[in-house]
């Protein structure tokens, strides 16, 4: 798990560093989606070490999250979350 978040973020890093003149109208987008992806692995790395030291603050972060994504009907990305 930190590997994956380690190397999303480096490929984040790279992604906004070709943003200027010249740059693919896509390129945007793409970064909205690393984004996306770097945020919820960290919190899905929040909410394992919240497991591992059962701490009540980040306990609450990964409660509140999976209603969130409860909420959304986002049950894919739940089943993810949780497994």
């Amino acid at each position: 798990m930190v590997q994956d978040l380690s190397r999303h973020k480096e490929s984040l890093v790279a992604l906004k560093a070709m943003r200027g003149n010249g740059a693919p109208e896509e390129l945007e987008h793409d970064i909205s989606q690393a984004e996306a992806l770097v945020e919820r692995l960290s919190q899905d790395r929040l909410c394992y070490d919240a497991q591992l030291l059962k701490v009540p603050c980040l306990y609450s972060i990964c409660l509140f999250t999976c209603s969130v994504l409860l909420e959304r009907r986002d049950f894919a990305m739940l089943d993810v979350f949780i497994t």
